[in-house]
């Protein structure tokens, strides 16, 4: 005698805003068996769990449980059978204890101070029962994910229910907890329980399963016990197009090799990918993302995405949430993220993903613009100090002129005038002509680009005869000033002068910064980028640093963050850039946090030099 199947489902379909969800959806459930319903997102697993519960009515169609069948309009008597959903995620009261979200609301005593001792009691027998070492007393807000997802689903078990539906219900269990609920599932499935277990994940239908079945685009499209289907096959009807004319029984390496080259490629593609649920909670993470957020592998995942960005307050989420609660693509730019004191500047793009007309999650992409926004706001910092290059020269040359002619009046008067007070005069006007005269110095050098005669520059020794030069100027001025030389020796093709200008500019700078003394750290080391090799010198000092609304013109002529001090920078960064820029260098700047600003200076050395150590 063949035996009929506890549950039955024939011809079901179900709608939601004229988007069918379900479609003449036809089903068969053994009883006594552990039978999986296995689809990608939004093939209808979690409309299909409801309506199998009877907390969903379908539109047409009809189920048989036991023998008896229950049209769309008995969904009301359909409802009192012992079939019970566990859901993906537990709805417990966080402020009840374990033992009140156990038993609420059908098996708990009154709900008074007077039966609580009795409540407590009731739930420990079930949680012996069943192995749990939780206790009953404790608050369900004091234990974890893992462990609240337990409590959800023994909920259900206690109450003994002839079918369990299970959705997604393994995803918030650790490894040692979904051995544990699997272990319980066993042997109530070898007392003649039936359990339905609704997932995408591939491997717990191998490990859990007896039989399954193949939802897609709302229809079940195969069913069988799982020995006569293997993982590449399973893989294939779940997760990509189906053909009518395709043999699913038919091992197809070619297609597992491509399965798992597109999974390498997302893994490691170099773009940022976080993919969330309904929630916010992280669910999948690439690799690019857990470098790029500086992550474990084996963590993190479950958790709040915002946990990423900062907490709920921060600026940074607010703006991200923003996209992330909306129900279309939606993109963001140019955002400021703080990393380990690190910050990154990023384009944000979500896309919401859908499971039927219903949004289950969104894709985060996340892409690192850091490197290109220093290089923009270089661009433009180079395009304008060319700009005023050009307007310096013409100034400069334009000066020179009568400046020359006034220089030989005033040379003239010295020899024919023998007043002392007019000599005295004359000479305070020579000093300031010599002043106007460096000035058009300086802008002539800030406005070259023609290399004069070059050497070869040991980079160190040139910093360490500078450092006993001004030496005693620093201490003087409380300044304790620190070399670290990476490499012993770095030579830099280069003008000696015009090198040791650049340097005396910014050590100058940094002690001008701390008036009240302090120390400069000097470092010089060799990296190599992408196969070329850098010479890298930092200058750090403990000054106030620089306004973040002004650190991008820090290196414009006769720009100064000292004028309410009576003090002005002049052109002297201005020159060192030209100049660095001229040997094929660069210059940048940042804040150090808390206190201090940093100088680099990066040189591109020659492809082999054996004088580098």
């Amino acid at each position: 005698m063949i035996q009929q199947p506890v549950l039955k489902l024939s011809n079901i379909s179900y709608s939601r805003d004229t988007v069918p969800v379900l479609h003449n959806l036809n089903l068969e459930i053994s009883k006594g068996c552990i039978h999986a319903i296995a689809g990608d997102h939004g093939a209808g697993k979690s409309c299909l769990s409801e309506i199998l519960s009877g907390a969903l009515r379908p539109q047409s169609g009809e189920i048989t449980y036991n023998g008896i069948t229950y049209t769309p309009g008995m969904n009301k008597e359909y409802k009192k059978q012992p079939v019970m959903l566990v859901g993906h995620e537990s709805s417990l009261f966080e402020s009840f204890s374990i033992a009140q979200n156990l038993l609420l609301p059908d098996m708990m005593y009154y709900f008074r101070p007077f039966y609580e001792k009795k409540n407590t009691a009731l739930a420990k027998k079930y949680l012996d029962e069943y192995n749990c070492k939780l206790e009953p007393w404790e608050l369900v807000k004091n234990i974890s994910t893992s462990e609240r997802q337990v409590v959800f689903i023994l909920r259900i078990l206690i109450r003994n229910p002839d079918i369990i539906l299970l959705d997604s219900s393994f995803d918030y269990l650790n490894v040692t907890d979904t051995e544990y609920i699997k272990k319980i599932l066993f042997s109530l499935r070898s007392q003649g329980k039936t359990i339905v277990y609704f997932t995408n994940r591939i491997d717990d239908i191998f490990s859990f399963a007896e039989s399954v079945s193949i939802l897609k685009k709302g229809t079940i499209i195969w069913s069988g016990q799982i020995a006569d289907i293997d993982r590449i096959n399973l893989i294939r009807m779940c997760y990509t197009e189906v053909m009518k004319d395709q043999n699913f029984m038919n091992s197809d390496q070619e297609f597992y090799e491509l399965f798992k080259f597109n999974e390498a490629i997302i893994h490691n593609l170099p773009i940022s990918i976080i993919v969330t649920d309904f929630d916010n909670r992280i669910r999948i993470l690439n690799k690019s993302a857990r470098t790029f957020f500086n992550l474990p592998d084996n963590e993190n995942i479950m958790l709040p995405v915002e946990n990423l960005f900062g907490d709920k307050s921060d600026e940074v989420w607010i703006q991200i949430k923003t996209i992330i609660d909306s129900e279309v693509v939606k993109e963001i730019y140019n955002i400021k993220i703080n990393l380990k004191d690190e910050i990154r500047i990023v384009n944000v793009k979500t896309f919401p993903i859908h499971d039927g007309d219903q949004i289950i999650g969104h894709i985060l992409l996340i892409q690192d613009i850091t490197r290109q926004e220093a290089l923009r706001e270089q661009v433009i910092l180079s395009e304008n100090l060319a700009s005023v290059g050009l307007l310096a020269a013409g100034v400069a040359h334009e000066i020179n002129n009568p400046l020359e002619i006034v220089y030989n009046h005033i040379s003239y008067l010295k020899y024919n005038i023998k007043n002392p007070s007019l000599l005295e005069t004359l000479n305070e006007l020579e000093e300031e002509m010599d002043s106007i005269r460096q000035i058009v110095s300086n802008l002539i050098s800030f406005s070259g680009s023609q290399k004069i005669v070059e050497e070869n520059v040991d980079m160190n020794e040139l910093i360490e005869k500078l450092i006993n030069l001004i030496k005693i100027n620093a201490i003087h001025k409380k300044i304790d000033i620190k070399f670290y030389k990476k490499t012993e020796k770095i030579f830099l093709t280069a003008n000696k002068n015009e090198i040791k200008q650049v340097l005396l500019n910014l050590i100058k700078n940094s002690i001008e910064a701390m008036p009240e003394g302090g120390e400069i750290n000097i470092i010089t080391e060799v990296k190599r980028f992408d196969n070329e090799r850098l010479l890298q010198i930092f200058f750090e000092d403990a000054g106030p640093g620089i306004a973040e609304n002004e650190i991008n013109n820090i290196f414009l002529p006769f720009y100064s963050n000292k004028k309410r001090q009576g003090k002005n920078l002049g052109l002297g960064l201005s020159v060192s850039y030209g100049i660095i820029e001229k040997y094929g260098g660069r210059i940048t700047v940042e804040n150090i946090k808390g206190r201090g600003c940093r100088f680099i200076i990066t040189f591109i050395l020659d492809p082999v030099d054996s004088r580098v150590q």
